[in-house]
């Protein structure tokens, strides 16, 4: 079952993806603590556009990439429009 799922995409393409997810670690880090020493008060919706044949296997990928990092969340995902992120920050980053 999971090397179905594996063998559908391209290899590249899932070295992307994790690749992608690695560089969210750090960048979770720096954000949390960012978060902590300063306030976020302001927060704004946009919308992330995607292709539309874009397999669902990372469609996951990029929600959770999304989501791994603490300023931003995933709220809604249309396969039309893209995902809706809320994302929060300070006065000096808008």
């Amino acid at each position: 079952m999971i090397c179905k799922v594996i063998c559908r995409l391209s290899t590249f393409l899932w070295l992307k993806a994790i690749a992608k997810i690695f560089t969210a670690i750090p960048i979770a880090y720096i954000e949390a603590l960012q978060m902590i020493f300063k306030p976020h008060k302001k927060g704004q919706i946009l919308q992330e556009e995607i292709k539309p044949d874009r397999p669902e296997e990372l469609v996951f990928m990029d929600i959770f990439y999304i989501t791994f990092t603490p300023k931003t969340i995933v709220t809604n995902y249309d396969p039309q429009q893209g995902y809706t992120v809320h994302r929060i920050y300070t006065d000096g980053e808008g």
